[in-house]
């Protein structure tokens, strides 16, 4: 609903939003009015597809779990370089593939829910507990060398996230080793080749 968008502009920011539906463009739209925010313009685009958006526009991409929710995340990736311009830099968020919710949750889909008896993986019965239609999940390898293939320059690769309650009662420095391992999400920083 717009929350990063109206944070940037709020900033000084001059901040053009996609977003593949109607509602959700009204809603950025709806919270910078709201908020008494200018400099945000939202759009209703696949990202998959951003021709209504000019090359090179861009200094700055901010994707925070969205692009793998695509059924075809390079396509994003690819059209979202295209939009930076040379040098610009961005982060983009995903799901992590060797993630400890990706395993205990999938495992228990696959295996106490039965799900491996309707012919499922543990990449299929993602969907039953992770939000959005499509979900790919990447490891740090993997998410490099998509970003790579689509133009970017890799900065750095993070994992972070996870939550106390996927390991309760354990020390926090235990819990901030654990979750640079095995968080659910991978942040990487991106710049686009010159």
């Amino acid at each position: 609903a717009g929350g990063a968008a109206c944070r940037f502009a709020s900033q000084g920011a001059s901040v053009q939003a996609v977003d593949i539906t109607a509602k959700a463009v009204e809603l950025t739209q709806r919270h910078a009015e709201v908020r008494g925010i200018r400099g945000v313009q939202a759009l209703q685009c696949d990202a998959e597809d951003l021709s209504a958006v000019a090359d090179s526009s861009f200094d700055y991409l901010y994707s925070w779990g969205v692009m793998h929710h695509s059924a075809h995340p390079e396509r994003c990736f690819a059209q979202a370089c295209l939009k930076l311009k040379p040098g610009g830099r961005g982060l983009i968020m995903v799901y992590h593939r060797h993630s400890l919710r990706f395993w205990l949750k999938g495992l228990f889909w696959l295996v106490f829910k039965g799900r491996i008896f309707k012919g499922e993986t543990i990449e299929s019965v993602q969907r039953h507990f992770t939000d959005g239609f499509y979900q790919k999940h990447y490891s740090r390898e993997t998410l490099k060398k998509a970003l790579e293939d689509a133009g970017f320059s890799v900065e750095a690769v993070r994992v972070t996230h996870m939550s106390s309650r996927m390991i309760p009662f354990i020390p926090e420095g235990l819990r901030q080793w654990l979750k640079q391992r095995i968080g659910w999400l991978i942040v990487a920083h991106v710049c686009r080749r010159a």
